[in-house]
C-alpha cells in the first residue's frame, strides 16, 4: 500500500515503472499507462504519458485514452460527453461503462487491424469500504452493448425525421 497524497503515489509508480522497464532496456518513450488508483476516499485517474513517463492526474476531465486508438477513442468520448452530459455534469457509473463500450466499439470497427474483440472492461469501485477492481463479465458488456445500439437507432430515426422534413436550404455567400 502506498502512502501519502495522490503526488506521492504517482511519484513512487513513475519511479518503481521507469527502474523496473530499464532492467528489460524498454527504450523511454515506448511506454506508457493509465493507472486508477484510490485516494482520501475517492478515486484519482493518471496518465503516465508514452513520451516521457511524466504522470497527470486527471482532475478537470474524467476520461482519457491512449494508445493506437487514441485518434478513433477521443472523438468518440467527445462526442458522447457533448451529447449525454455536457462539461459539469461527469457520468455515473453505469454510463461511464456505457461511454467506455461505445467507444471501444467504434475502436475495434474502425480500426479492426490494430484493435480486436472482444473487448475487456474493467471497473474500480468501493465496496465495503474498499477497492475493489474487476473485469466485467461478456453479459455485462453485451447489456452496454445493447445500449449503444439503441442509442444508435435513436439517432438514425432523429436522421429520418430530419430527412422528413425536408432539406433546409443553404443561404447564399456573403457578397462582397
Amino acid at each position: 500500500m502506498f502512502q501519502g497524497g495522490p503526488l506521492d503515489v504517482v511519484r513512487t509508480l513513475t519511479a518503481n515503472a521507469v527502474n523496473d522497464f530499464g532492467t528489460t532496456k524498454a527504450q523511454m518513450g515506448t511506454y506508457g499507462a493509465l493507472v486508477a488508483f484510490p485516494s482520501s476516499g475517492g478515486f484519482e485517474l493518471c496518465e503516465f504519458a508514452t513520451t516521457n513517463f511524466q504522470p497527470e492526474l486527471k482532475r478537470d476531465i474524467w476520461y482519457v485514452s491512449m494508445g493506437s486508438g487514441q485518434p478513433i477513442a477521443d472523438p468518440c468520448l467527445g462526442f458522447i460527453r457533448q451529447a449525454f452530459w455536457g462539461d459539469d455534469i461527469p457520468p455515473s457509473f453505469k454510463d461511464g461503462v456505457f461511454a467506455v463500450v461505445w467507444t471501444l466499439s467504434q475502436a475495434i470497427a474502425l480500426n479492426p487491424g490494430g484493435i480486436n474483440a472482444p473487448m475487456q472492461v474493467a471497473t474500480l469501485t468501493t465496496q465495503k469500504g474498499s477497492a475493489v477492481a474487476r473485469l466485467l463479465d461478456p453479459g455485462e458488456i453485451a447489456e452496454h452493448e445493447a445500449a449503444v445500439d439503441g442509442a444508435i437507432d435513436a439517432l438514425r430515426e432523429y436522421r429520418g425525421q430530419v430527412r422528413g422534413e425536408g432539406a433546409v436550404p443553404i443561404p447564399p455567400p456573403p457578397s462582397g
